[in-house]
């Protein structure tokens, strides 16, 4: 093997290492709870249509009702919203999001 080869070689594995190191802290910043993962029954049922709100409620087990409750709106406003008849200010769709556990953004279709 010429030295040159040797060189590359050492290059090769060192950056190889430093991949797997990268992977590892990924892997672990993932398992340390500090990120929220998506269930993927709601990610599938935004695929094939359905609204984010209506995924996230029923995921929750909130009835369109408790949480025209507990946002201060009607539950039509709520099934407005679902069915995409209706835009919801700002200010709703953080309420929804803070009650449903969610990022905003991820309301927003």
């Amino acid at each position: 093997m010429l030295a040159s080869d040797a060189l590359f070689v050492s290059i090769f594995l060192r950056m190889r290492s430093l991949e797997n190191t990268k992977d590892i802290e990924a892997i672990k910043e993932f398992h340390s709870g500090n990120r929220k993962t998506i269930p993927y029954k709601i990610l599938q049922d935004i695929a094939k249509g359905k609204s984010a709100i209506k995924a996230f409620r029923e995921h929750c087990n909130i009835s369109q009702s408790q949480l025209a409750k507990d946002v201060g709106i009607s539950r039509q406003y709520i099934c407005q919203l679902e069915n995409n008849e209706r835009i919801g200010s700002s200010k709703i769709i953080k309420k929804i999001a803070e009650i449903l556990d969610v990022d905003m953004d991820l309301l927003i279709s």
